[in-house]
């Protein structure tokens, strides 16, 4: 948006009426734009009273160059010369949220949720400025006007973990701490319990057009120990064993008991039966027994009698 300001023509050649303004697009830094209504657009401006200076609020779109023409027109459709003025409209490139930043203990970094851009320009530039310690042995200095920008002091400890074109990373998550190089950055690890500050500085390639910036502070915890994750599975795997051999014992026990029991009825049937031959007279019931007590308890006193008269045979003998 700009407000256009021109003054009353000398000369007229006739009763104004209206000024003809007409508005050439020549050059856009933008990536995208919504619209295409600014270009090559021409305007009526009616004179309804002279004035000494005129004014007319014209909405163009940001980092954009254009060449605007004015000239009089009267009743009789004469016009004057036309003049022109080049203009450059300002950045309005801005951040579209803020800043969210998380710690991630599975793997040692802290995980950013980088904004979009809004009105961002082409061949903008993200430069991520961590300050506090890493485990590089070199780590990608930061260029002074950067430094200027972000508020680093002489004495702090500051890094860049990448540099990069602003469409690469921006609206995504980026990871600080992955020890991956990112344009002529390196990514250092990060040290635990540590205070650091993340700062992000878009820059574009004009340098008179000032950076946009965000900036978090978050305190990198103590990472717990995973050493537990060496011994707990062989005891998981021991205890999946134990539980299995367990399971099919009891199996095994089970069908054992039952022969046992198949056994023991054939047995005590074969005894009733051979009795019943020897003592035809006999009124013993040859039914089966219905559980293993009373198969005990008819096993047992018939096998006095068969061992006595088989001794009695003997001797006989």
């Amino acid at each position: 948006m700009i407000d256009l300001k021109w003054l009353h023509p000398w000369k007229t050649g006739g009763h104004l009426k209206s000024f003809r303004i007409q508005i050439n697009d020549i050059f856009s830094s933008l990536k995208s734009r919504i619209s295409q209504s600014s270009i090559n657009e021409i305007l009526e401006y009616p004179v309804t009273q002279y004035m000494h200076n005129y004014t007319k609020r014209l909405y163009l779109f940001p980092s954009t160059q254009y060449i605007i023409y004015i000239e009089a027109v009267t009743f009789a459709n004469t016009s004057s010369d036309s003049k022109f003025v080049e203009v450059y409209t300002p950045s309005t490139a801005a951040f579209d949220g803020d800043l969210d930043v998380m710690m991630d203990k599975s793997d040692s970094t802290i995980l950013l949720n980088i904004p979009s851009v809004l009105n961002d320009t082409q061949g903008s530039m993200m430069h991520i400025i961590v300050k506090g310690p890493n485990l590089c042995e070199q780590y990608s200095e930061v260029p002074v006007n950067l430094r200027v920008q972000a508020g680093v002091k002489m004495d702090e400890i500051t890094w860049q973990a990448a540099e990069v074109l602003t469409s690469e990373i921006v609206g995504e998550q980026f990871k600080i701490g992955d020890n991956k190089t990112y344009g002529n950055a390196k990514n250092c690890p990060l040290k635990p319990a540590e205070f650091y500050e993340i700062v992000i500085i878009v820059t574009e390639r004009n340098p008179s057009i000032e950076p946009i910036m965000l900036r978090k502070s978050i305190r990198f915890s103590e990472v717990p120990s995973k050493h537990y994750e060496v011994w707990i599975v062989p005891i998981i795997l021991f205890l999946v064993m134990a539980g299995a051999a367990f399971y099919l014992y009891q199996r095994k026990r089970q069908k054992l008991m039952e022969e046992l029991m198949q056994d023991e009825i054939v047995l005590s049937q074969n005894i009733l039966v051979q009795n019943y031959k020897e003592n035809p007279n006999s009124k013993q019931d040859l039914s089966i027994p219905c559980d293993s007590q009373s198969v005990s308890r008819s096993i047992t006193p018939e096998l006095l009698p068969i061992a006595v008269k088989k001794n009695k045979e003997k001797e006989i003998e």
